[in-house]
């Protein structure tokens, strides 16, 4: 049976940057600083909705996912009652870009991060098992 050869692939210590194929880490450690800007932008968008969301319903900012880039961020809510969902999350989404002045008027930041707006599902679960164990 003859041998088969399989390519051979070095790559030395001293190089800095890996084929994307020989990545070893996909998924890179939150710093300080992401974790201050996380923070600080949930401050904001809470303040935010606060005070521009109607008394129908609460809006709540679970919390704020940041990219390791700080270019992106999105926020996470809760709303009560569940019926109002869709009209908070159309609310919010709406309101953007002057969230986006906002953030830009309180944070120094080199680029101010696109808002991405999403309905938090962890949250809502929790609550459905807090429900059903409270029947138990």
């Amino acid at each position: 049976m003859p041998k088969l050869k399989l390519p051979l692939v070095i790559i030395s210590k001293s190089s800095r940057r890996l084929p994307s194929n020989l990545t070893r880490y996909k998924y890179t450690k939150m710093t300080h600083r992401q974790e201050k800007v996380e923070g600080r932008l949930q401050e904001i968008i809470a303040s935010f909705l606060n005070k521009e969301a109607g008394t129908k319903s609460v809006v709540t900012v679970t919390h704020c996912k940041v990219s390791p880039d700080l270019k992106k961020v999105t926020a996470f809510l809760s709303v009560f009652p569940e019926s109002f969902e869709a009209e908070a999350l159309g609310f919010a989404k709406r309101k953007r870009t002057e969230l986006r002045r906002l953030i830009a008027n309180a944070m120094p930041m080199k680029t101010i991060p696109f808002i991405e707006i999403e309905i938090d599902a962890g949250e809502k679960n929790r609550q459905k098992i807090e429900d059903i164990l409270g029947k138990i």
